[in-house]
């Protein structure tokens, strides 16, 4: 929750720079050339309510205060719904300026109405001292389909890599470096090591693939989740140092948290007895 609120006030932050540009009736896509396009057919979107700075600004306030609630807890299922409409609103105003990045962070928001996201270290659980007694492990539908999406993630994500580049020839990564607009500095130091490169990218191919089972695993093995929560960090970290996704690595890795094992929030917050 707190890193799931996090990334989205950065979003916030990102986008509020090109206000005019990508989101204003004097910008790339005004409001009158956004409803003769296709997505916008028999449907009304929060963000074609004002096309001026005034109106975008002010919308754009109710969005971070919405996130801000959902960071520090203060009731987070109405706050997880109004961010994921908000988010979902802004997304199909100008779809020309997403990635992956901005569906995960989406779909991530859809199951937030559905978890109990307040039950530790937030304003509510301040407010209801008695919730500190409920465990730390909780399974719904919600749960389940939170899992299926991250495992569907990173198991598509190797299945696709099925290209010479990526199976033979393994020049996948040292191409992906050699776009500038993308490579950091670092990344672009490694196209002076093309061994290195190739290696990398058959390594990345199966880091993806052992990410994927070490969740499979995990659903019925829950101290698995550890290692995977680990390697899956070390996994965006190494590519968020190569290349410069915006805050796609930063979605990725808030996603992480819904997974860290029950046996570590025990330790660092145990359940309290009934009679405590």
């Amino acid at each position: 929750r707190m890193a799931l609120g996090g990334v989205v006030l950065l979003d916030i932050l990102l986008r509020v720079r090109d206000l005019q540009a990508f989101y204003g009736d004097h910008g790339v896509l005004s409001r009158s050339l956004c409803f003769r396009q296709g997505w916008q057919y028999g449907a009304y979107h929060l963000f074609l309510a004002s096309g001026s700075t005034g109106g975008l600004l002010f919308l754009f306030l109710l969005w971070a205060l919405a996130a801000f609630c959902l960071m520090i807890g203060y009731r987070p299922r109405i706050a997880g719904f109004i961010t994921w409409y908000f988010v979902a609103s802004i997304q199909l105003r100008n779809p020309m300026v997403m990635d992956g990045g901005d569906d995960l962070l989406r779909l991530l928001l859809f199951w937030t109405p559905f978890l109990p996201l307040g039950a530790r270290w937030s304003w509510d659980a301040r407010a209801h001292p008695e919730w500190a007694k409920l465990p730390n492990s909780y399974r719904s539908v919600a749960t389940i389909g939170v899992y299926t999406q991250i495992f569907v993630l990173y198991l598509f994500a190797a299945l696709l890599k099925n290209g010479d580049d990526w199976l033979n020839t393994g020049d996948a990564l040292y191409m992906a470096l050699s776009i500038e607009q993308f490579s950091t500095a670092l990344g672009r130091r490694l196209l002076e090591y093309p061994d290195l490169s190739r290696w990398m990218t058959w390594g990345a191919l199966v880091w993806e693939y052992v990410l994927a089972g070490l969740l499979l695993l995990g659903a019925r093995w829950a101290w698995i989740r550890g290692p995977f929560c680990l390697l899956g960090l070390l996994f965006h970290v190494g590519i968020m140092v190569m290349f410069d996704f915006g805050i796609f690595m930063l979605i990725a890795m808030a996603g992480l948290t819904a997974f860290l094992p029950s046996g570590l929030l025990d330790r660092v917050a145990p359940q309290k007895e009934v009679g405590e």
